[in-house]
């Protein structure tokens, strides 16, 4: 048999997002994938079975399409691979063998509508989408694993120089007794999983998750679709980059397995969560988060620093009948004698002062919906000492393998507060449901003085939230700034108050203590001042061997030092901080 059957070297495609389903479909389904999704049926298939090339040909005739010789990797799959033959599949740094299981060709139409909500994918007309881009994926085969994830730098020469090809199907029966010594020697190891999706990849793709809106596609759909897709995006590992403190970058690869109990326990917490609030049992609502809480608090939750003397920003819009300049005490949070003028957002309980800071002036415009910049004044604020958030943001680096776990153990929560709001002018928003009642909790615990365990085995008191806005979008080009190093453009917190002491006080004593402020500043002022003056600074900044650059050309746009945002953050560097006034 060993003489007769041919051998294979396949890639399994799909497009930019293709190995979502393929990598998954390959792994737990054992099909093996190609494309042509828009000859996806099977009297296609059966006919190119047939009468091989002709049948090509005359498809593509028929659908207007442009000729490729990429066609002839298509026959390949559905015509000359036969049952019994040997198929190599390059996977990243590894390869796997898998034999084929019959001559059944599968078209999308096969595929179980259970595995494609799996994995988030959507089948309309027949073809399929993640996120509203399209699956290149048409046809499949069965297989079976004889070996799997074999280092590339394990392979004998001849089937290594093999897979360095590019073409998504060859015949490489001329390597076939290399394979066969290569299937006897490690089909009995260890199955080791594959290093596939890099951990930024896997970012990008959980926030086109979240911001997906299907019309008439509940709140409760649109979750467990988010949470469906983390879930199967994680099976086939996610490879983690940190740099530990005064050391080189690391690598981790973690995979849903590894992190199962934790996940799936939050998981069926935010469903029953959400359930419960929405048949309006909202006391089992917070009952449930809050054991929750106390079932993880000395687990290591994730938490972000705010050390001494970090900058943060706020803004305030000005309103029609504000004739007067602000004072630093108006661009701190709401007084108490005021808080009838506190509504609810995503982080904030109606009636309840919070103070809301963003790491950049730029999320601040942002969360404001981006009201013309001559109608708000915005201010620095200053920390005094550390405190300790809750850390909800989709980082974008790690500083340690623990870093990398407590995020993913806590990432369906993350997930479920981050979702982007569907009906911007509803009342009532579901999306608000989680982070509302996560605040909830930290404003009780933290009048309550309760203590936590952080990642590092730290005790820890969590006076608030930090989280990544989602009202960002790519508009703008700096958004991806990777010069950005300090600070991460799209971050905020929100550090609820705290009642205690002269109940006369319009303001929080603790969060006086906490934060010196700065004169207000107003973008308008700033700009009559000196127009120029923010592109001579970021010139200046320059090394004298670049100082010679076009303002209009592609990288000066691309940077957020070039931007008058950074140029209004950069005014306070030499500003006088203070404390509040609260008289």
């Amino acid at each position: 048999m060993a003489e007769e059957r041919k051998y294979w070297l396949h890639r399994i495609t799909g497009g930019e997002n293709g190995t979502i389903l393929s990598a998954p479909l390959l792994r737990n389904h054992n099909l093996l994938s190609i494309g042509w999704s828009f000859l996806s049926k099977r009297e296609i298939a059966n006919d190119i079975q047939e009468k091989g090339l002709d049948a090509i040909v005359k498809v593509y005739k028929e659908k207007g399409a442009e000729w490729s010789r990429n066609a002839f990797n298509l026959l390949s799959f559905i015509q000359k691979m036969g049952d019994g033959d040997i198929v190599v599949v390059p996977e990243g740094r590894y390869v796997s063998i898998y034999q084929l299981d019959g001559n059944k060709i599968y078209c999308n139409e096969d595929i179980l509508q259970e595995f494609l909500n799996e994995v988030g994918v959507k089948r309309i007309n027949n073809k399929l989408t993640i996120n509203g881009d399209g699956i290149d994926l048409g046809f499949y085969r069965k297989v079976k694993p004889l070996a799997i994830d074999i280092l590339r730098s394990d392979l004998p020469d001849g089937l290594y120089r093999k897979t360095r090809t590019l073409q998504t199907n060859i015949n490489i029966s001329d390597v076939a007794s290399e394979i066969e010594r290569l299937i006897h020697t490690t089909s009995g190891k260890k199955e080791i999983k594959i290093r596939e999706t890099t951990y930024l990849k896997f970012v990008d793709n959980l926030k086109k998750s979240l911001d997906e809106v299907v019309e008439d596609e509940s709140f409760e759909e649109r979750l467990e679709n988010v949470l469906s897709f983390m879930k199967s995006s994680l099976l086939n590992g996610v490879r983690f980059e940190y740099t530990p403190k005064n050391s080189k970058t690391q690598e981790i690869n973690l995979y849903y397995d590894s992190v199962k109990e934790d996940i799936d326990r939050n998981v069926e917490t935010i469903k029953q969560v959400v359930s419960s609030y929405l048949r309006g049992d909202i006391f089992t609502s917070i009952k449930l988060l809050n054991d929750w809480w106390d079932t993880h608090k000395d687990l290591g939750f994730p938490y972000a620093p705010v050390h001494k003397d970090y900058v943060y920003y706020r803004t305030r819009l000005k309103e029609d009948n504000d004739k007067v300049i602000f004072e630093e005490k108006d661009l701190f949070h709401v007084p108490f004698n005021k808080r009838g003028a506190v509504t609810t957002k995503r982080y904030s309980l109606p009636g309840y002062p919070c103070l809301y800071l963003g790491k950049s002036i730029y999320v601040c415009w942002e969360e404001m919906r981006r009201p013309a910049l001559s109608d708000f004044a915005t201010s620095a604020l200053k920390a005094q000492e550390d405190l300790f958030l809750l850390d909800l943001r989709l980082k974008k680096r790690m500083y340690s393998e623990e870093n990398c776990v407590n995020f993913l153990k806590m990432l369906p929560i993350i997930l479920a507060c981050s979702m982007r709001v569907a009906n911007e002018k509803d009342n009532f928003k579901p999306e608000y449901i989680l982070p509302q009642l996560l605040l909830h909790i930290i404003v009780v615990k933290n009048q309550n003085e309760q203590e936590i365990e952080g990642v590092d085995n730290q005790k820890i008191k969590l006076g608030g939230i930090e989280y990544t806005s989602t009202a960002i979008n790519n508009d703008f080009d700096f958004i991806n700034d990777k010069s950005v190093t300090t600070f991460y453009l799209a971050d905020c917190i929100v550090i609820p108050v705290k009642f205690g002491g002269d109940s006369k006080n319009k303001y929080c004593e603790d969060l006086i203590k906490k934060f010196l402020i700065a004169r207000p500043k107003y973008y308008e002022n700033e700009y009559i001042k000196d127009s120029l003056a923010f592109i001579r600074e970021y010139i200046s900044s320059l090394p004298v061997s670049q100082n010679k650059i076009d303002v209009t050309s592609k990288p000066f746009a691309k940077k957020y030092n070039s931007s008058y945002f950074s140029y209004m953050e950069n005014s306070w560097k030499d500003s006088d901080f203070k404390s509040i006034n609260v008289k």
